[in-house]
């Protein structure tokens, strides 16, 4: 939380000042994201896909849900959603099959704290990529905001900024999360097997 705001000291510091004895001159200095623009497009394109598995599952349990005969509880065992079936779930849905169908493209403002406010899809090749991408740019962390040079000196400000995500990066993240998936329900697995070979 600290290296943002000594980045902008730091800044700010080094900034020169406009003086009565120059014409006045608008500089400014856009935000940036911890990282660089390389990081934001991982973090964004992880939590988009997150977003997309967590749609995923819901989908599943509703249905598990809507299955069972009218008044049965279901139990904690048949809401888990395991890898294969989320895999399964997200086949067809996740993104058109070709590659090459265009980009999310988001248009945002950070604020001069540094948040993501007024976010909108001005292009995306699938709607519900699209809300999963809206969404997950609110869930980034915060950036360090851009400043304008005014008559008083340096200020942060507020600056429009547009994103624009390829959807092959949200199939490797998704298909990242999904193995993960998988080895943690191996590992568990595993782990059960060995507690129960340990108590017989």
């Amino acid at each position: 939380m600290l290296r943002p705001l000594v980045t902008a000291l730091i800044f700010l510091m080094a900034a020169p000042r406009a003086t009565a004895d120059e014409p006045f001159i608008l500089r400014e200095q856009p935000p940036a994201y911890p990282g660089g623009t390389e990081q934001l497009y991982a973090d964004l394109a992880r939590q988009t896909a997150l977003g997309l598995m967590r749609s995923a599952e819901q989908k599943v349990r509703q249905g598990r849900r809507e299955a069972l005969p009218e008044g049965v509880v279901p139990s904690m065992g048949m809401m888990e959603v395991d890898a294969v079936t989320l895999r399964k779930e997200l086949g067809g849905w996740l993104l058109p099959a070709e590659p090459t169908c265009g980009r999310v493209v988001l248009a945002l403002t950070v604020s001069e704290r540094g948040r993501v406010a007024d976010v909108r899809v001005l292009q995306t090749p699938d709607a519900r990529l699209g809300e999963a991408a809206c969404a997950a740019v609110k869930r980034l962390q915060a950036w360090m905001p851009g400043y304008r040079l005014t008559v008083e000196g340096w200020r942060a400000a507020p600056f429009p900024y547009t994103v624009a995500l390829r959807p092959e990066r949200v199939q490797e993240a998704l298909e990242g999360l999904l193995q993960e998936r998988a080895a943690q329900e191996k590992r568990r697995k595993k782990s059960e097997q060995d507690g129960t070979a340990t108590t017989k």
